[in-house]
Order: C-alpha cells, then structure tokens, then sequence
C-alpha cells in the first residue's frame, strides 16, 4: 500500500487538491445562495384590524435592508377589462386633519420590519375610481390588486411586490375585500418591474 501511494503520489496529490477545490467550490455556492437569500428585499401586504369594507391595508419590509416606498398601485378587475391607476397619496384626509403634510403619503423609508397602514382597501379602491378618467361602477369590480413599489440597494435598485384581493358587494352598498392567497407575490420579473417604473416616470398621478 505505501508502495503504491508512493508511486503514484504526484496523482494522488493532484486528485486531492482537486476534491479540496471543488469542495470550497461547493461552499462559496451555498454561502452565495444564503446570502441573497438574506438580503433579498421582501415586501408583505395584508388585510388588518377588521374583516369589513375598513380593513385597513398593511404594508411590512420582511427584508434585512431598509427600502423606501414610492408608490402604491391598484389594478381593478372585473367585465369592462383591466383598469390601473397611482394610488400613493391619502386624499381622503383633508389637511386641516393632519398635524404634518407628509401624513398624506405613504412615500416615505421603511425599516426592516416595518409596518404601515396605506389607508383602508376602500379608500385604495376610492382613490383609484377617482384618478380613473372613465367612470368605474363599484359593482363592476370583481376583484382588486394592490401592488407596493419600492427603491433598495441605496435607491439603486426597484422591488415590487403584489396581492389580489376578491370583491364581495354586499346589498347594503359596501364592499369586502377578502385576499386571494395568504402570501404576498414578490415581483422579480424584470420586465414587470420595467411596466411598473415606466408607469411611474410617465407622469400619472399619485
């Protein structure tokens, strides 16, 4: 046997190093993978408080960094097609009601773990019929997504992410929101967040 090792130590040498580098090799991937895993931003929306048409609205940084917020957008579904609209601002509040101006937004930095209340999903889904130039029957809304855009990465780099919500009308004249998935979809897709930042830049209103 130590014959044999001696023989052939040159191989033996060569092959071990080998294992040894592809083993470090396996390392460096898991360590890589973990650590985007961490610091990849993650945005959650909820219903919360109460289940009827005031269920407010919460938006929470999951992520490891903290990211500012930069617009609100809702898309209504329903029989006469898709609508969007910008969402940001809480007209809803007068500013006689407000102790400081930037109450009435919801731009502004979040922290990790993070919670804010962007206003009720009625007022989300009042604010989108009033920025929609055509006129939106509320029963023609068969369903509501609420989409939150942020900036990470030292304002370089844009996330988004999204929940739909189900509209139930109900003969008083209010209507529920009840989410469609208990998770929140995080927007990866690069073209979508394009779609996203495209609406932003072109000036709609927020």
């Amino acid at each position: 046997m130590l014959d044999f090792i001696g023989e052939h130590s040159d191989v033996i040498n060569a092959l071990s190093n080998a294992a040894i580098v592809l083993i470090w090799m396996v390392y460096l991937q898991l360590f890589l993978i973990t650590f985007r895993r961490q610091n990849r931003t993650s945005i959650h929306i909820d219903r919360g408080v109460s289940m009827d048409e005031h269920a407010r609205c919460i938006v929470t940084n999951m992520g490891q960094e903290p990211v500012y917020l930069l617009a609100v957008v809702v898309d209504f579904g329903g029989a006469a097609g898709s609508s969007r609209a910008v969402v940001t601002d809480r007209d809803e509040m007068a500013e006689q009601e407000v102790a400081a101006q930037l109450d009435r937004t919801n731009q502004g930095p979040m922290a990790q773990g993070e919670a804010r209340d962007i206003g009720s999903l009625a007022d989300l889904m009042q604010r989108a019929r009033h920025r929609l130039s055509a006129d939106l029957p509320r029963t023609e809304i068969d369903s509501m997504c609420v989409s939150v855009v942020a900036i990470s990465n030292q304002g370089e780099h844009l996330v988004a992410a999204q929940k739909e919500f189900d509209a139930d009308h109900r003969t008083d004249g209010t209507t529920i929101f009840v989410p469609a998935t208990a998770l929140t979809r995080q927007i990866r897709s690069r073209w979508k967040r394009r779609r996203l930042l495209a609406l932003l830049e072109n000036g709609a209103p927020g």
